[in-house]
């Protein structure tokens, strides 16, 4: 008997053991990491990037790393620019450290400077902390289709039977031959004939099958189709009514007995005569 592919994914039900993210595939699952981090060896766990000892953050002074990221700062008489990267001189560094900002501070005009905060952040109503920035709200962050928050940043996701294009954020459809979530599933019909839709899968299965591939067997017999006197047999595709002893086959799911069987010819024959 054929059965539907298991999404191991699933949020409700999950079948993986991924530390972070899983990606459903029609045979399986893969394991990825969020930003910042990298796949172990295992090929389930994921380990922090140091951007700091890798030397990839670019930090012009002082570099700390953090789970899944890092922070560049400045010595004692510098500043941090708006890039968050680079240091300039500034001989209001005092009147920054007065103002305890959360992230970092610049100067604003020729005499005085403000808080502000990393990418993916915004300063809160007191000026000085930094509060997650919802890019979601702004034009649905640019993205084609879904839009998804999360502290720092967001990413973009498109619906099914679509795959996200490397820009991260426009979508495209399925390529021919494959549909679902991120198209990642193999059009696999039963019938070679049925036309196979993007965001459902097989789109016409034969009587008796079901599923995004066709290949999940109906059980008929959930519906009870044959009368009191037979017992119903799911078979692949079909089913079949078997009559209780001492009863016969009338149709597809009707049993008759030996009594009515014997009153009907009787009947017949008295209307002959």
């Amino acid at each position: 008997m054929f059965s539907i592919g298991i999404n191991e994914c699933d949020p409700a039900k999950p079948r993986h053991d991924c530390e972070q993210i899983c990606i459903d595939q029609s045979n399986g699952f893969t394991c990825t990491c969020k930003d910042g981090y990298r796949l172990m060896p295992n090929k389930k766990n994921c380990t922090d990037i140091d951007e700091c000892a890798e030397r990839t953050a670019q930090c012009e002074q002082t570099c700390d790393n953090t789970n899944g990221s890092f922070v560049c700062s400045c010595v004692k008489g510098f500043m941090l620019d708006p890039g968050n990267k680079t240091c300039s001189s500034n001989d209001l560094q005092t009147q920054c450290e007065s103002l305890d900002c959360s992230y970092s501070c610049k100067e604003s005009t020729q005499s005085s400077v403000e808080c502000f905060c990393q990418s993916g952040y915004k300063l809160g109503d007191d000026a000085k902390s930094c509060v997650d920035e919802n890019e979601c709200h702004s034009e649905n962050g640019g993205c084609a289709h879904i839009c998804t928050n999360f502290d720092g940043g967001f990413n973009c996701s498109c619906t099914d039977g679509f795959q996200l294009l490397n820009d991260k954020k426009g979508c495209k459809p399925c390529l021919s031959g494959t549909w679902g979530k991120d198209c990642l599933r193999d059009c696999n019909c039963r019938d070679i004939d049925t036309v196979c839709n993007e965001t459902s899968g097989c789109a016409d299965c034969l009587d008796g099958f079901k599923g995004g591939d066709c290949h999940n067997d109906i059980n008929e017999c959930d519906s009870n189709p044959c009368d009191n006197h037979a017992n119903c047999s799911n078979t692949i595709g079909t089913y079949k009514c078997v009559c209780h002893a001492g009863y016969t086959q009338y149709n597809s799911t009707v049993c008759e007995g030996m009594l009515l069987f014997y009153f009907v010819i009787s009947s017949l024959y008295r209307y002959e005569l």
